[in-house]
């Protein structure tokens, strides 16, 4: 990349006017519906510990196409073997509703743990969400076409 062109693209992440990427430092948590939580500078607790994160979470089957503003808190429980991530963001371009819920993830695996969701659309009808929810790589998100 010529040394003007990595400027341009250096000034227009400082200003906010392109997204950034998940950063080394970042924890992504996924499953199966197609949620994606980035948690920025995430650091894992200790046995019996918890602590809030922040981040954006991505739902391509929402068809997000742009991250949302989430936030939430993770715990390892006393045995050290299960990290429960809780979470909440408001979806404001698809159904305009508060989003919450929680993704519970074995260690020290990171992978094959279940996942609860609910929304205020629709009080009393959560969601659960079985077997593939993980701790993944923080890459670049592709968008799909549609």
């Amino acid at each position: 990349m010529s040394k003007l062109l990595a400027a341009c693209v250096a000034t227009l992440l400082s200003m906010g006017l392109l997204p950034a990427t998940a950063q080394a430092s970042d924890t992504c948590f996924t499953d199966n519906s197609g949620i994606t939580l980035v948690a920025k500078g995430f650091k894992f607790p200790s046995r019996n510990r918890c602590v809030p994160w922040q981040g954006e979470v991505y739902s391509f089957t929402l068809g997000s196409m742009e991250p949302w503003v989430v936030t939430g808190s993770a715990c390892v429980d006393n045995g050290g073997d299960t990290l429960r991530v809780a979470f909440s963001y408001y979806n404001y371009d698809h159904d305009g509703a508060n989003h919450w819920g929680q993704m519970d993830i074995p260690l020290p695996s990171k992978k094959g743990g279940n996942a609860y969701y609910g929304d205020s659309v629709h009080p009393g009808s959560g969601t659960q969400v079985g077997g593939d929810v993980a701790i993944v790589p923080c890459e670049p998100l592709i968008i799909p076409l549609r």
